[in-house]
């Protein structure tokens, strides 16, 4: 009788042990799936909330040398810096618009930036979506996902932090900005001088609307100083490119896109150093 209760114990105890394994096992597998590369996926999407709309997105991109030149005329504190695998024209965001000129910002502040949700993205990001501010961190990619990533998810291919960033990214790659102006002849220089219409027929051509330009013009008085910086063109919500349109509620004002390069000299700069301070 007690060999009998002793195996019955033994067999109890390895029956135990057994689920117990099996539990752990199908634990760690599913804790394993919710991870890649060491870090965990990112949260489950829907990241805009349901009763958000919106009518055209705004793709612009900068020219990184140009945006450091303004802030070393503006005297910024702050190192201006252009990461190394940053050779092209770069994002500065892509922004869910809508065609009475109301904005559409920080739709959902439950759904805060999580810098582990993109960190296979960051050599793409680093060449692609630097930050000349801050290169070594997160904080313009922050700000572009809850000021606008937020409102974008009512496209599925932007539902998310993580697909908001590599769908703007593959975005990006499709266009080809500096192939473009390279074919029509507009290419970086320190001494060569285009007008607005150099850059607009160029995209133009290629693309078949005219964008909206950015320009600095530098704050000397005496000597001014004119580079494009940055590139705007309009996408509708299958990502074709569209006319900007113009705001009725705006008059003729493309949602304050209306450009401000005019008939000046413009510099197309080389980006010729990888950091740049005011002392």
């Amino acid at each position: 009788m007690a060999s009998t209760t002793a195996v019955a114990a033994v067999l109890w105890f390895y029956f135990v042990l057994s689920h117990v394994q099996l539990f752990s096992a199908s634990f760690i597998k599913a804790d394993n799936l919710k991870r890649k590369n060491g870090i965990r996926l990112p949260r489950p999407i829907h990241g805009t909330p349901s009763n958000i709309s919106w009518d055209f997105l705004i793709l612009a991109v900068q020219w990184p040398q140009s945006f450091c030149y303004e802030l070393l005329d503006l005297k910024y504190t702050n190192a201006c810096k252009v990461p190394a695998e940053a050779t092209k024209w770069t994002l500065h965001g892509l922004w869910p618009t809508k065609y009475n000129g109301d904005d559409v910002f920080n739709c959902n502040t439950t759904y805060p930036f999580n810098e582990t949700e993109i960190q296979d993205l960051m050599t793409d990001l680093q060449a692609h979506w630097p930050d000349v501010l801050d290169p070594d961190g997160t904080k313009l990619w922050a700000h572009e996902w809850n000021k606008h990533g937020t409102c974008a998810g009512i496209l599925p291919e932007l539902d998310g932090e993580h697909n908001y960033f590599s769908k703007t990214m593959q975005i990006l790659e499709s266009f080809k900005f500096d192939s473009i102006f390279k074919a029509n002849h507009v290419e970086p220089s320190a001494t060569k001088i285009y007008k607005a219409d150099n850059f607009t027929e160029a995209i133009s051509k290629s693309l078949g609307f005219e964008p909206v330009l950015q320009c600095y013009t530098t704050i000397n008085e005496t000597e001014q100083t004119t580079f494009i910086e940055e590139v705007e063109i309009c996408l509708n919500k299958t990502f074709q490119v569209i006319q900007c349109p113009v705001s009725p509620l705006k008059k003729n004002n493309q949602f304050g896109l209306q450009g401000n390069c005019g008939k000046r000299d413009i510099y197309y700069p080389p980006i010729i150093s990888p950091e740049m301070r005011i002392n």
